[in-house]
């Protein structure tokens, strides 16, 4: 055992650590930085604990950390900015880390050697949380699935090829489902600031995370203002009523055709029209009767409006962000698809809250 630090730094010609075979466990820290020539860290395949910093950066002949299997314990992991570093396999034995940072190496595809980290930060130390920065190739953080709670921040920003961040959802999520954790700050498994950014779009922020969670049922958090990217400027305003299984649907869009340049209106613009759509839903998907109202005056009583069907819609959520408007209009001859996404999304969470009560309801009933 080693009761102080050890500092392995620029030596050019070092190939490997063989010679450290025999230690087991390093009260202090343990660098490894700027060697050159290192390409495997076999030699610390004896090593169960770090009591501070394991630093290994700027390596560039090193390629994995194959030799750290036995490596149960460390109070602060840093892996920065090793150009060949491409996997953690060798990781698979760490569950207990106090801060974890993994940056700028270009070459990490994934993180699938954490798989045995539950928690971070649990020990207490000003200097705890994770952050996940600049790995040019990195595309899931499935290696996280694991992660519980962490005491400290979660940051993950500036990974380009980084868009699958599904494996941290429940880690993000406002639901304090790991009861032995934080259970402080804006979101209960992480006491400290969450900041999700600058990554692959469905990995810039909390709410794009949860967005991509499987839906199974309709609920007031679909509640919004809903739109096609490509034909912005016509939309949805969705809402659904839980307590009568009912959906009201207003569409906000234009005539089939352009009117003539000299057809004016007194209120508006001539070729923009108004549709709306009501009926019942089941599960993740609801069958509206689509109307057209007609006459009417604004603001007024009289002559009385007329709303009569006008066709049907097909309307199917299957995540919190992401719907498929089926319609059929038979007196135009109208029929398509249209898939829609939230125009803000500010209410994600709370579709996602309410769709893991649905769930956990339905577990306690079976």
């Amino acid at each position: 055992d080693y009761t102080f630090s050890i500092r392995i730094q620029r030596n050019p010609l070092f190939a490997n650590l063989d010679g450290l075979v025999s230690i087991t466990k390093i009260t202090g820290g343990l660098i490894i930085h700027l060697n050159y020539s290192l390409a495997e860290i076999k030699g610390l395949s004896n090593l169960t604990e770090v009591g501070g910093w394991l630093h290994i950066a700027a390596n560039p002949e090193l390629t994995a950390v194959d030799g750290l299997r036995g490596l149960e314990t460390v109070r602060a992991l840093g892996l920065i900015n090793n150009s060949t570093l491409a996997n953690l396999d060798g990781l698979s034995s760490l569950r207990n880390v106090t801060w974890l940072e993994i940056s700028w190496n270009p070459k990490l595809s994934d993180l699938s050697g954490l798989a045995s980290l539950t928690a971070v930060g649990f020990t207490p130390s000003v200097f705890s949380g994770v952050l996940i920065e600049g790995n040019a190739i990195l595309a899931n953080l499935d290696g996280l699935s694991g992660l519980h709670g962490i005491t400290g921040g979660f940051v993950v920003r500036d990974n380009p090829s980084l868009g699958d961040c599904q494996a941290v959802a429940t880690l993000v999520d406002p639901i304090d489902d790991y009861e032995s954790g934080p259970g402080s700050g804006g979101i209960p498994d992480i006491s400290s600031e969450t900041r999700i950014q600058s990554n692959m779009p469905g990995c810039n922020s909390v709410n794009q995370i949860l967005g991509q969670v499987p839906l199974t049922k309709l609920n007031a958090g679909l509640n919004d203002a809903w739109f096609n990217f490509d034909t912005n400027g016509q939309g949805f305003l969705i809402t659904v009523f839980p307590e009568i299984k009912q959906m009201f649907m207003a569409w906000f869009t234009y005539d089939t055709e352009r009117p003539p340049e000299d057809i004016t209106a007194i209120l508006g613009e001539p070729g923009h029209r108004w549709l709306t759509a009501q009926g019942e839903y089941v599960d993740n998907i609801a069958e509206l009767t689509l109307y057209v109202s007609t006459g009417g005056v604004f603001d007024s009583e009289e002559p009385k409006p007329r709303t009569d069907p006008y066709g049907e819609i097909l309307l199917e959520f299957t995540t919190c962000n992401a719907g498929v408007v089926t319609y059929d209009i038979p007196s135009v001859f109208l029929m398509g698809s249209i898939p829609i996404e939230r125009i803000a999304l500010d209410n994600v969470s709370l579709c996602y809250v309410l769709e893991q009560q649905a769930l956990n309801a339905k577990a306690v009933s079976e």
